[in-house]
Formats: C-alpha cells, structure tokens, sequence
C-alpha cells in the first residue's frame, strides 16, 4: 500500500512539474514569438499573456491584441484572445475570440462581433508547424465595414485541410444560413427577401506552398488553381447551383468555366441589374433573348466563362475578370 502510495504521489508530481515547466515554456514562445515579430517590422502588441489550466491543459489568454502583416497587408486587432490546447497534445488548439474584432485586409477594414466564434486548428508536430486542417464556426455575427456597409448571419461553418498526398492541395467548405448580404441596390429592388436562405461551397485549391508558420509570417500561399466541386444559393425563389474549374494567372485574375444553373431566370436578371453588376451599356435586347432561352419552369443552365480578363455569363458580358492574390 505505501509503495502504490509512494507511485501516485511520485506520478503527481512529474506530471506537476511536465505541467508547470511547459506551460512556463509556452508563455516565453508566445512572449518572444510577438517581439520577433516587431523586430520584423510587424506590428504585434498585446496587453496581458496569461498560461492557466493545471493539470491537464494549457490555456493561454491573450487580451487587447494587435496584429498587423506588412508583407501580406493584414492585420486583426480584438479584446481578447483564447487559445486552448491539451497538455499532452500541444499540436491541437481551440481559438476563441471574445468581443469586437477588427479584420484588415487589403480589400477591406470590418469590425466583426458575435456570439460565438471559435476555430479548431491542427498542425503537424514539426518546426514548420505545416497546416493539417481549421475547423470555424461563428454564430450571430455582424460585419460592419468602413464604408458603412453591413452584412450579418446567423450561423456559419467553414472548414479548410491539407489534401492527404498532395502537399500544396487544400479543401474548403463553407456552410452558411440567413445571410443579409447588405446589398446596396442601385436600382427597384428585386422581388426577394432580406437574407439569403443559405450557401454552400465545397472546392479544392492547388497553391504555390504549403500553408505553415513561414508562411503565416511572411506572405500566404497563392491560389494556382480551383476545383469547385460545388455551389449552391437559395434566395428566396431565386437559386443557384455551380461547378467548375479555374486558373488563376500571375497577377491573380481567374481562368477558366463554371457551369451555372439558374432557378428563376428573371428575377435573377433584375437582380443584377439592380445590384449594379451589369455593365451600363449591355443592350436591353441581350437581356430579353437570355430570358427568352429559359427552359419550361423558367430554369437555365450557362456557362461562367473568365477568358481574356473579361467574365461573360452566357451572352453576357459581366465586366472585368475577377482577381485574387492580390497584395
């Protein structure tokens, strides 16, 4: 009995001090991890660093944070920052974030506020610390942008992982239900109702490297190619549904076709219209042939074409070709 006595208490106490020795390493990595940012020329601050949760986790809390990438041109600003992961398993972590945030980029500034946001991130144990898979949920989340545009949803799940065997391909989900867009029409607004019932997305993107810490710190991998295995929109009666494939050429503007099926032709005309999409000058008379081909129950399949840096829908020309990657 004293010898199974004496194996607990001496089990306790290497446990107690794996505990205490690693969460102290974990606060000075954090700690030094922001001044080598800021001697890289980030800006990377934070008011409190706090490590808790003996025996069996280690929960570091970070409060009235500022992170700002000058390479990638991001940055996000918050109250406060959790991050929990189990003491035996260090490579897997919860991020929470509590109160407002402020999410730059260098197409927009949005302060974002929710209910719950949180993210489950999983990285391979090496020193790269290469990306393995993000799991993201938000609910009840306001976005407010500098412009005053707003948009809002109520519950969003996305989900973002490494391909198995193929180092630079990474798949993406969204799922995302009563989205208020925040359009602005520029015209009589179509027939259809405040938020959008729901989008789904499930595609593979190939990048030019690996998302890991290196990465992270410098510039983010970019898109060479996209396989969106699926779409799909329901907004009021108006839906749509989409696949394809695209390139994505050196300064970012995309290549390529995806079939569009379009439920409700008209309404989703006038919509376009409404929304400023259509260029000022396309003839009223495209517009009504486009209509006049919808199938019985007002139903057509197109196709997205993005070729010679312009997007045309069918006979439709959209405009420029979209860009990504850009810095």
């Amino acid at each position: 009995m004293r010898k199974l006595l004496f194996l607990v208490i001496l089990a306790a106490s290497l446990w107690g001090g794996y505990w205490f020795i690693g969460a102290s390493a974990k606060n000075i990595a954090l700690t030094e991890w922001f001044k080598t940012q800021t001697a890289r020329g980030w800006t990377a601050q934070y008011d409190t660093l706090n490590v808790r949760g003996f025996p069996n986790r280690f929960d570091t809390t970070i409060t009235d944070f500022l992170l700002e990438n000058p390479f990638a041109r991001w940055g996000l600003q918050g109250e406060a920052l959790k991050i929990a992961a189990l003491s035996y398993k260090p490579n897997h972590v919860i991020i929470s974030f509590q109160g407002e945030q402020t999410l730059s980029t260098p197409q927009l500034v949005a302060r974002l506020n929710a209910r719950t946001l949180r993210a489950s991130v999983v990285v391979e144990p090496s020193v790269d610390l290469s990306l393995e898979r993000v799991r993201l949920e938000a609910a009840n989340m306001e976005i407010q942008g500098g412009t005053g545009w707003e948009a809002a949803f109520d519950f969003a799940y996305l989900a973002f992982e490494k391909v198995t065997d193929s180092p630079l391909d990474y798949r993406f989900g969204l799922s995302l239900s009563a989205f208020n867009p925040g359009i602005r029409w520029q015209g009589t607004p179509p027939d259809l109702p405040r938020l959008i019932q729901s989008i789904a997305i499930d595609s593979t993107t190939t990048y030019d490297a690996p998302w890991d810490r290196l990465s992270f710190e410098t510039r983010p991998p970019r898109a060479r190619h996209i396989s969106l295995q699926s779409f799909a929109l329901q907004w009021g009666e108006l839906g749509l549904t989409a696949q394809g494939e695209v390139d994505v050429l050196a300064d970012g503007t995309l290549d390529g076709e995806i079939s569009l099926r379009i439920e409700n032709v008209r309404l989703a005309i006038t919509a376009l219209r409404a929304a400023g999409v259509l260029e000022p000058n396309l003839a009223g008379g495209t517009i009504a042939a486009l209509t006049q081909l919808a199938a019985r129950g007002n139903t057509l399949t197109l196709p997205l074409r993005f070729n010679n840096r312009r997007t045309r829908l069918g006979p439709i020309n959209l405009g420029p070709a979209p860009q990504i990657n850009r810095r």
